[in-house]
């Protein structure tokens, strides 16, 4: 199913299929992928890396994650997503334990 995204009609494809038996959603970016040029200067200066947005949507121009579905059951539950000791760490760093 092909549909446009959440946002304005025709400037973003949203589609749902399956990879290794997963379903998945895939959001296509009208713009594309990143520019070489401006991935190379990004690289190069820290100030760039650290406020550029790196997401796969921007780079590669297209990104794979939850279906809407999906993304719809997780926040109607208040589900969140954490490694297994994110809250730990940063209730240490919040404290000033220090970087866990």
């Amino acid at each position: 199913m092909c549909l446009p995204a959440k946002g304005k009609p025709g400037t973003e494809f949203y589609v749902e299929g399956v990879i290794d038996g997963k379903m998945v959603g895939l959001s296509l970016n009208p713009k594309g992928p990143r520019s070489f040029w401006t991935q190379l200067a990004i690289d190069l200066d820290p100030g760039l890396s650290v406020l550029a947005n790196n997401s796969d949507y921007v780079v590669k121009g297209y990104s794979i994650g939850e279906t809407d579905a999906q993304w719809a059951a997780q926040s109607r539950t208040g589900a969140v997503d954490m490694m297994p000791n994110q809250a730990f760490d940063v209730g240490l760093f919040l404290a000033g334990g220090g970087l866990g």
